[in-house]
């Protein structure tokens, strides 16, 4: 896929909806089809910080807060497709809990580490199955949802809004 070419000059990134509508669609379809339990709906957290995990302050603000899954991943994925005009949406597995991670500190670090390997490998053969399943029911039935991540803005600052979608202008 070749991308669009940048205009060289700054451009806010309106991540509203942050994720492609049609891909979004392909990848529950996916997760129902391969009868993987699937989460329509949530807030999502992302923190950078990479390599590091969140502190306990971090999660616990989280959790009050009421974030279904914490990670360092998606963003940022999906400001980069927004500012390209690029088609988005992301598969996320959760590998740990906040319980988890809070009581790290009293578990055995390989213990703790097997736990995360395994769920690691859970996660990549779900993703697979979901993305395997999505790709054939698009070749049995098109998604009927039209998106709008490669229109531009023609209003007065398309520089500005170049990947705020059209209709929420």
């Amino acid at each position: 896929m070749s991308l669009p070419p940048t205009s060289g000059r700054f451009s806010n990134a309106h991540v509203i909806p942050s994720m492609c509508p049609r891909l979004r669609e392909l990848l529950i379809r996916g997760a129902r089809e391969s009868g993987i339990a699937v989460h329509e709906d949530g807030l999502y957290f992302g923190f950078y910080g990479f390599a590091r995990i969140e502190t306990l302050a971090e999660l616990e603000l989280m959790d009050r807060l009421g974030a279904r899954i914490v990670g360092q991943t998606m963003d940022p994925e999906f400001t980069l497709a927004r500012q390209r005009h690029a088609h988005y949406a992301a598969i996320a597995v959760a590998i740990d809990s906040y319980h988890d991670m809070r009581d790290e500190s009293d578990q055995d670090p390989e213990e703790f580490r097997a736990r995360s390997r395994e769920a690691i490998r859970y996660g990549r053969e779900r993703f697979e199955r979901i993305i395997a399943a999505g790709l054939a029911s698009v070749a049995r039935e098109p998604l009927a949802q039209v998106c709008s991540c490669a229109r531009t803005s023609k209003g007065k600052h398309p520089d500005m809004f170049a990947s705020f979608p059209e209709e929420l202008l």
